[in-house]
C-alpha cells in the first residue's frame, strides 16, 4: 500500500513540475492517456478472451500486425470501424462518452481560477469573492436546465 502512495506522490510531482500549467502538454498528455487507455483495453479484452493477437486479427479480417499496432500506446489511428470489429470479435460492445458541453472540465477552472487570480491581483482586489459569485451563478444555471 505504501508503494502506491510513494508512486501516486511521484507522478504528482512529475505531472506538476513537466505538464501542468502548459495547456499544449496537458492536451497532449490527454490525448496520449486516451491512445493508451485504448490500446489497453484492446490487450486486455483479447488476453480475457484468450486469443492472440493472429486469431484476433483472423477474426476480423486483419493481420497480427494491425492488432500489435492497435495495442501500442503510441499508436494515434484507432477508428471506430476498427475498434467496433475488435469490440464484436471479443463478444463486447463498443461505448463512447462525451460530457455534456455545459460543463465546465477541471483543466479550464484551473485555467479560469488562475486567470481570475492574476486579474484581481493586478487590480489589488481578493478573486474569491469574485470567484464565488461566478460559480454560484453558474451552478443556478445548470439547474435551471436541468
Amino acid at each position: 500500500m505504501r508503494n502506491i502512495s510513494k508512486q501516486s506522490n511521484a507522478v504528482k510531482i512529475l505531472h506538476k513540475k513537466f505538464i501542468a500549467g502548459s495547456s499544449e502538454r496537458e492536451d497532449t498528455f490527454d490525448k496520449e492517456r486516451v491512445n493508451a487507455k485504448i490500446a489497453r483495453l484492446i490487450f486486455d479484452y483479447r488476453e480475457d478472451a484468450g486469443l492472440t493477437q493472429k486469431q484476433l486479427a483472423g477474426l476480423i479480417g486483419t493481420t497480427q500486425s494491425v492488432i500489435s499496432r492497435l495495442e501500442d500506446a503510441d499508436y494515434e489511428g484507432h477508428s471506430l470501424t476498427m475498434l467496433n470489429k475488435i469490440a464484436q470479435a471479443l463478444n463486447r460492445e463498443l461505448s463512447i462518452d462525451m460530457t455534456d458541453g455545459d460543463v465546465i472540465s477541471v483543466r479550464l477552472q484551473k485555467t479560469l481560477i488562475r486567470d481570475l487570480k492574476e486579474l484581481a491581483a493586478g487590480e489589488g482586489l481578493d478573486y474569491q469573492p469574485y470567484l464565488r459569485q461566478i460559480l454560484t451563478k453558474h451552478v443556478r444555471n445548470q439547474k435551471r436546465k436541468a
